[in-house]
């Protein structure tokens, strides 16, 4: 399942589009708040359709033995969005929060030909695989394949679109969140 919000007053086709991810044990539809509705309203006709899509309980939207969470976001969401929503190809932006935001990072780093702009809400991001959450993935190899920080260590994944990175203060992804933003 996937959810799709067109904010009020929106002028139709050609318009940006926003994937965003959500965190671990939630779905599709636990973004759709007050909160969101009201950041969308702030932007006026700046504002994205915003697309939620369903990545499971603990997908870490990556590609991995239980499913391939990366091209349903490539390959299925995206293009029905860009179809269904008469958006911009051009202007597609991913964020996410905190396995959202892994999911972002890494999807955008992987495939930055189809992003304009990648956002990371505390992201899940750890300094080793060691410290990393069970489940988050497969084996110590799938961690390695997703290393958001040693892929910025090795260069700019993101040097064709726009960041955002932010954290809390209090955040257990602090450390390794700044790390990555450094970087």
């Amino acid at each position: 399942p996937v959810a799709a919000v067109v904010p009020a007053g929106s002028t139709g086709a050609h318009r940006p589009v926003l994937v965003f991810l959500h965190g671990k044990g939630q779905d599709e539809d636990t973004n759709l708040n007050d909160a969101m509705y009201a950041a969308l309203a702030r932007l006026g006709q700046r504002a994205p359709d915003v697309v939620f899509p369903d990545g499971g309980d603990d997908s870490y939207w990556h590609d991995r033995h239980d499913g391939r969470w990366g091209a349903y976001v490539l390959r299925q969401v995206i293009p029905q969005a860009v179809a269904r929503l008469g958006a911009d190809p051009s202007r597609v932006a991913i964020g996410g929060i905190s396995m959202g935001g892994f999911g972002a990072l890494d999807l955008a780093r992987l495939h930055p030909q189809h992003f304009c702009a990648v956002g990371g809400h505390s992201a899940a991001v750890w300094l080793s695989g060691g410290q990393s959450a069970a489940g988050a993935f497969d084996d110590a190899r799938d961690f390695a394949r997703h290393n958001v920080i040693a892929a910025a260590r090795s260069g700019d994944p993101y040097r064709s679109m726009r960041v955002w990175i932010d954290v809390g203060s209090d955040d257990p992804f602090r450390a390794a969140d700044t790390t990555l933003a450094r970087t």
